[in-house]
């Protein structure tokens, strides 16, 4: 039976494991999802292409992790005044804000709706969404990165599933081999091994008891 849709809102963000958490939700809720996937994108980025779209119906929100600030391509002074007009607030306190909490400026929940990430990066939030308290996790992402591959991993699969992650890590293997044997299409090994990868992620994420 088809579920009905009651609502429908529009997300901007740039990495898989964001994509994958939204598509459960979507097919765990009565949203209807509208995404604009930005790969590879900065926070400045998402929240520039989240200011175009917030003229539209219903909500926008901007997806992104609070590492982005210690990057070199943040938020910049023009930026931060289309979102100060667009929520009609003070560009001041915008630019002083950590990125975790600019949200909290956005007292009337005008778009684009910023969703920071946080400890550091979508990994942390899943985690503590898994019901790992903030104190808890470690800060640095890469090790959060680790805390979710290690509790995802713990996730059953069917059979079937079983089988598709076993031919996934045969041609992993595969893969890695080519690449030590082949420096210069390295680059071109390293992006095969990396979505076969996200394709694995994908699997443990939609798995029944997730």
């Amino acid at each position: 039976m088809r579920k009905e849709r009651s609502d429908s809102i529009w997300v901007v963000y740039e990495g898989y494991s964001e994509g994958y958490m939204l598509k459960y939700f979507e097919e765990n809720s009565k949203v209807k999802l509208n995404s604009r996937f930005c790969s590879g994108g900065t926070a400045e980025s998402i929240v520039i292409t989240a200011i175009k779209h917030s003229d539209r119906d219903g909500k926008i929100y901007a997806f992104f992790d609070e590492d982005f600030e210690q990057k070199a391509a943040r938020i910049t002074n023009e930026t931060f005044k289309s979102l100060a007009k667009r929520w009609e607030v003070n560009v001041a306190d915008l630019k002083k804000c950590p990125y975790k909490n600019l949200q909290n400026q956005n007292v009337n929940n005008r778009n684009p709706i910023l969703v920071v990430s946080n400890p550091n990066s979508i990994d942390g939030l899943i985690l503590r969404m898994l019901g790992m308290s903030h104190e808890s996790l470690n800060k640095k992402t890469e090790q959060l990165k680790k805390d979710l591959d290690s509790f995802i991993n713990r996730c059953e699969l069917t059979e079937k599933d079983i089988e598709e992650v076993h031919r996934i890590d045969e041609k992993i293997t595969k893969y890695k081999l080519q690449r030590d044997n082949s420096i210069e299409n390295e680059i071109y090994f390293k992006s095969k091994i990396e979505d076969c990868d996200r394709k694995k992620s994908r699997m443990f994420f939609a798995a029944p008891n997730a």
